[in-house]
């Protein structure tokens, strides 16, 4: 129910982002960023503390943790998850400008597709609450997947854009949505502090992303626009591994 609400107040962003990029260029965008920003810091601010868990983070641990062996299979998630949040920030809205050359075109494409999200999510969340199994997860990370490869190698007009973007934004959502709730259940019952493992998995996360995304730097750098479509290929199949090493 969370996600439905924030996705139609997400659409609503979505859109006057786009209008003050390309009205207002960089202008627009700090002052987009900014309130984005200040936003998500009142909303933080106001957060119960029984929700995200209180204690103090130990920094020297977390440095020792991330390459620790027990946390092993939380560096393997690590691992698949950047890929998510690669293709998802970072190449995604590339491949939507250079489709769209305009920021209010990504902005709307981004926007319709959460409104396909908000009937989807409802559904699943159902689906969720019934089923102890993992084919929720599977379905979740498949569907950004295949978003991701039509992006790459399919996609040629907006309603095509809009099919994959619908698929890769639902999934990710998705998977998001199923994973995280199981990761604190499962925290709270072992009695793990869940900032100090929160700590541990971003910083894995920020380890990864630096070797990873300087590798495909250099590959598009080297080979050009076109390395972006396997650049979104290898980030398609190395999502799956953020599954393997959950689930």
């Amino acid at each position: 129910i969370v996600n439905y609400i924030s996705t139609f107040m997400t659409f609503v962003s979505l859109l006057v982002s786009g209008w003050l990029a390309d009205s207002f260029g960089l202008i627009g965008i700090s002052v987009m960023c900014t309130l984005f920003w200040v936003g998500s810091i009142v909303c933080i601010y106001h957060m119960d503390d029984r929700l995200i868990g209180s204690g103090v983070v130990d920094i020297k641990k977390c440095f020792s943790d991330v390459l620790a062996p027990e946390n092993r299979n939380l560096l393997g998630l690590s691992f698949g998850f950047q890929f998510l949040v690669i293709s998802s920030f970072t190449f995604v809205p590339i491949l939507l400008y250079i489709a769209t050359d305009s920021f209010q075109g990504v902005s709307a494409i981004a926007a319709f597709a959460i409104l396909v999200q908000a009937v989807i999510v409802i559904l699943h969340g159902i689906w969720v609450d019934k089923t102890p199994t993992n084919a929720p997860l599977r379905m979740a990370i498949s569907m950004h997947s295949l978003g991701l490869i039509i992006y790459a190698f399919f996609a040629s007009g907006k309603l095509s854009y809009l099919f994959a973007d619908s698929l890769q934004r639902t999934g990710l959502l998705l998977f998001f949505g199923t994973l995280f709730p199981r990761v604190h259940k499962t925290l709270a019952d072992n009695n793990i502090p869940v900032l100090q493992f929160g700590a541990v998995w971003h910083m894995g996360i920020c380890f990864w992303e630096l070797i990873t995304l300087s590798l495909m730097a250099l590959a598009i750098y080297m080979v050009g626009e076109p390395a972006l479509k396997y650049c979104m290929l290898a980030c398609a199949f190395g999502s799956f591994f953020s599954y393997y090493f959950c689930h």
